[in-house]
């Protein structure tokens, strides 16, 4: 079955959503009531936070290089490019694990928390093979299989957010914990090695047309720049997690995330353009990418300005539910950080990576970064807790000037006539309409749940009925969605079946 671009990006989407939710959401939602206390749950969310942003900085673009290289790469060529790949990263996954490993201590003191050193030590093994490991999603998106990425990345996610809490519940040391996650991870490891083996031809030391060198200078700047978007989304955890404590860490951490919804839409949609677009790129097609943004950017328009509506008025409430009412002081942080899907509906970065403007993607990652470290640091100091958040949206609205700018002039269009901005105006009045009937719903005399799930009732079904009425929705775009449950579907049974 021949998949068009949406469907492939909502099958993407629907997987990164489930793995957000399982990592950001629901493994805290158990935490915050199993562990004793908020300290105890902010060290927890350092270890992490050091974690998460190193390994995505030392896989060095070497995943995102997959998107451009293998899909034009002959099949038989593909497994010794792989074996490349996966040489790299093992070699950078080394060296990452021993770094933490003798910089766990300087970790600690700069946060602040002795108790995060031997829990980064115990983390050694995850990241050794956790590193590698990370390539196979990118390898079967690359190879046109979005399901059975899908699939394996949630059922990963799956058992390493069930063996966490499990072990936690039952009283395990949290070092132990994270020793039985190494083993998992290497598990994860061999499974990657098994599938590319299974899924590509031709021997392990067949020669590359793509040279090491050429190979080393797509990744590093695209990867440089991927790791500058991602650390200067960071930058203010690592800031109000250093001058603050874990004690405030603990309550920041769970409202300084975009919502799981927001992010895995714009994951999708960028990893499925990165393909896409070159493609297009190699058979000389610009206004077939120009028409591919002007698509895209309406279909994220369409979920991701009515979501940002509903989660900034019922905030509060989807707070107390997912964390209790200890965590109720998350919620402006929470606000602040939704305004950065103003952003997230023009995806300006992975088009021009993929027309081979890393030099572009590159300078507007080293200045997004310095910026907003620079903010940061100022505005801890000058506003506190909230400080960092709002420094944040200011340096992400910065670096998006600077994309659209040099976009403009690679297409030789005005940003207007690339991006469908009325259209994005128009679903944001509908979902401003849909955010005044939904309100009266905070007023009742209920607990939260009922009224998060009665706003989300009354918010969908008055967003759909206006939507649909003035044809801001689209027929088309709700056999998107029909469209991929019987993907899905198909996907599961060839499977089954072995066509996979």
């Amino acid at each position: 079955m021949t998949r068009s671009l949406s469907q492939k990006a909502l099958i993407i989407a629907a997987g990164t959503g489930i793995r957000s939710v399982l990592s950001q959401v629901a493994v805290n939602f158990c935490l915050v009531r199993i562990m004793d206390t908020q300290v105890e749950f902010g060290i927890y969310r350092q270890v992490w936070l050091v974690v998460n942003t190193a390994i995505p900085v030392f896989i060095f673009g070497l995943d995102l290089a997959l998107y451009f290289y293998l899909p034009n790469l002959a099949h038989d060529k593909r497994r010794s490019f792989l074996r490349r790949t996966f040489a790299f990263l093992f070699f950078s996954g080394v060296l990452l694990s021993a770094l933490l490993f003798l910089g766990s201590r300087f970790i600690a003191s700069w946060f602040g928390a002795p108790e995060v050193a031997p829990l980064l030590k115990a983390l050694a093994p995850y990241v050794l093979f956790g590193v590698p490991a990370a390539a196979l999603f990118d390898f079967l998106i690359a190879q046109d299989r979005p399901i059975l990425a899908v699939l394996y990345n949630v059922g990963f996610l799956i058992v390493q957010a069930g063996l966490t809490v499990a072990l936690i519940a039952i009283g395990v040391p949290m070092h132990s914990v994270f020793y039985v996650l190494g083993a998992l991870m290497a598990v994860r490891l061999a499974h990657a090695v098994f599938e590319v083996r299974r899924l590509t031809s031709g021997s392990w030391g067949e020669r590359i047309p793509v040279s090491a060198s050429q190979h080393v200078r797509y990744a590093l700047p695209v990867g440089f720049t991927a790791t500058m978007a991602m650390l200067g989304g960071r930058i203010d955890k690592f800031v109000v997690a250093s001058f603050l404590g874990p004690a405030v860490y603990a309550w920041y951490s769970v409202g300084a995330l975009e919502f799981p919804g927001v992010v895995l839409l714009d994951a999708a949609a960028a990893t499925v353009l990165r393909i896409r677009c070159s493609r297009l790129h190699h058979s000389a097609d610009v206004l077939g990418i120009v028409h591919l943004c002007a698509a895209a950017s309406r279909k994220l328009g369409l979920v991701l300005i009515p979501l940002g509506f509903w989660l900034a008025i019922f905030s509060r409430e989807i707070i107390i539910v997912l964390y209790t009412e200890e965590y109720v002081k998350a919620a402006p942080v929470f606000r602040i950080y939704l305004t950065l899907i103003l952003f997230r509906l023009f995806p300006l970065e992975p088009v021009l990576s993929s027309l081979g403007r890393t030099r572009i993607v590159f300078t507007g990652g080293v200045l997004f970064l310095l910026v907003d470290l620079g903010l940061n640091l100022v505005a801890v100091r000058a506003f506190g807790v909230f400080g960092p958040p709002i420094a944040t949206v200011a340096a992400t609205a910065g670096l998006m000037c600077y994309y659209a700018v040099q976009a403009a002039r690679t297409f030789q269009l005005s940003f207007v006539r690339m991006f469908p901005v009325l259209v994005l105006a128009r679903i944001a009045l509908v979902s401003a309409a849909a955010g005044l009937a939904s309100w009266p719903v905070l007023w009742m005399p209920w607990p939260s749940l009922p009224k998060v799930l009665a706003g989300l009732a009354v918010f969908g079904a008055v967003y759909l009925a206006i939507g649909l009425g003035t044809r801001t929705i689209r027929r088309g775009d709700i056999e998107i969605v029909t469209g991929l449950a019987e993907s899905l579907e198909l996907g599961a049974r060839g499977y089954g079946a072995g066509s996979s």
